[in-house]
């Protein structure tokens, strides 16, 4: 894992802040449970589900709560400028990069680990999304769950409006 870092960079730090971010991006993303739960809540009167009344689509009831995940590819973006800048500023060690006979060298340990986290949560979060999914989906009634909503599901992912 040393290896994936500028020589000498604080590795575990960053490391540690991905760690929060993801812990904070997942919990903001659970508010999407609470959102479906309420919408539950609302179709039903006294326990009794009224024929005819339609929960929200689940887009609209699940927007915007993944941004925790898309702070995250920011900062993966950020931490891919910084170690390129501990080479040239902080460190100087872009000399010994130079003279590493792998030319590729300084580019491995700049972006791989931003671009594993950058994918990582990206899939991350569309798991998530499949998820609530899933739980609206069978906690809620069926006469209640308007049509095509998975192909509503699929299209915001496919133009990452989630």
């Amino acid at each position: 894992m040393k290896n994936l870092f500028p020589v000498g960079f604080d590795y575990k730090k960053e490391l540690y802040w991905y760690l929060a971010f993801i812990i904070a991006a997942v919990i903001t993303a659970l508010t999407d449970l609470s959102h479906i739960l309420e919408v539950k809540r609302e179709l039903f009167y006294d326990g009794v589900y009224t024929k005819g009344d339609m929960a929200p689509d689940f887009i609209k009831v699940s927007n915007g709560h993944m941004f925790g995940f898309w702070l995250l590819m920011i900062f993966a973006v950020y931490m891919m400028y910084m170690h390129y800048r501990y080479h040239y500023k902080g460190s100087m060690n872009i000399y010994t990069m130079k003279r590493v006979k792998n030319a590729s060298e300084l580019h491995v340990r700049c972006i791989v680990i931003p671009i594993i986290v950058i994918v990582s949560s990206f899939l991350m979060a569309v798991a998530l999304k499949f998820l609530f999914f899933k739980v609206y989906m069978s906690i809620l009634p069926t006469g209640s769950i308007q049509a095509g909503q998975l192909e509503k599901l699929l299209n915001s992912i496919k133009h990452f409006n989630f």
